[in-house]
């Protein structure tokens, strides 16, 4: 691949985005994250990325609200989406996938298939 991926990680949880961050930037990828749902609209509305990662359980703006953010903006709609997350409900995963989400992961990570999802995207 002539340049790196960029990603961004939000999540709340410091652990979760060191472990991602680790693992991401081991395939090449460039990383950036997002403690909370404020942090994240405001990176979202300076910069661009290959791909998010999305945790859905956060206080305060929660995934679901970013998800609908970046599909009702033009300049984050076409950016795809993973939910990364501990809930594993089938109808938040049916929600998610509706609202446009291209993928849904529940914690812990199958790393062999995030790997996988990303290579594809």
């Amino acid at each position: 691949m002539e340049r790196n991926r960029k990603i961004l990680v939000i999540d709340d949880s410091e652990t979760n985005v060191f472990l991602l961050q680790k693992i991401l930037e081991e395939e090449g990828c460039d990383i950036e994250y997002a403690y909370t749902g404020k942090d994240a609209i405001q990176l979202l509305d300076t910069r661009t990325y290959d791909l998010v990662l999305l945790d859905i359980m956060m206080s305060g703006i929660d995934g679901f609200d970013i998800l609908q953010k970046m599909k009702d903006d033009n300049k984050t709609e076409k950016c795809p989406i993973i939910m990364v997350t501990a809930n594993d409900d089938i109808e938040t995963q049916q929600k998610a996938i509706r609202m446009g989400a291209k993928d849904y992961l529940t914690k812990p990570l199958n790393l062999k298939k995030l790997k996988n999802i990303i290579d594809s995207i």
